[in-house]
């Protein structure tokens, strides 16, 4: 049960990451690309709180907000820009899903509309995804072994 338990902290852990990868990899044919203009950074003070920051896509003026830094550039690129006073209204290239529908939904989520050109260009971890699929089966597995299920049924 014990092993079962800790597989499922793993695969829960990994899993926002394997539903971004398999929804970008589903619409890679519809991004385009385009620019996040940026219009606000907030570092973080430690603690509880956590960097963010906000922008604009320039193509539709669509508000953006994200904690993941990656997408500008990564955490010690916004602090130097931020430090110079540089970044509002600086622009970086993102590849751009302008769909909606239910990947809009699934957007809110968990965010994969807005990619880095980095991270577009990886194509998909398929090893990463099926790795925390086996181990989510795997953890169902042992929890219910550990659980006493599946009951033997008198005849």
């Amino acid at each position: 049960m014990a092993a079962g338990l800790i597989l499922a902290v793993m695969a829960l852990f990994m899993a926002p990451m394997s539903v971004r990868e398999l929804c970008t990899y589903l619409n890679r044919g519809d991004y385009v690309r385009d620019e996040l203009q940026l219009e606000y950074f907030n570092p973080g003070s430690g603690g509880d709180s956590s960097a963010w920051l906000e922008g604009r896509i320039v193509s539709t003026q669509e508000p953006y907000r994200t904690d993941r830094m990656d997408v500008a550039g990564g955490l010690n690129r916004l602090q130097a820009l931020s430090r110079e006073h540089k970044l509002e209204g600086h622009r970086v290239p993102v590849w751009y899903l302008p769909k909606r529908g239910i990947w809009s939904t699934i957007d809110k989520l968990n965010e994969f509309r807005v990619r880095s050109p980095e991270e577009f260009a990886q194509g998909l971890p398929a090893g990463l995804i099926a790795a925390n699929v086996v181990i989510a089966f795997a953890s169902v597995l042992l929890i219910r072994r550990g659980a006493g299920y599946p009951k033997a049924t008198p005849r």
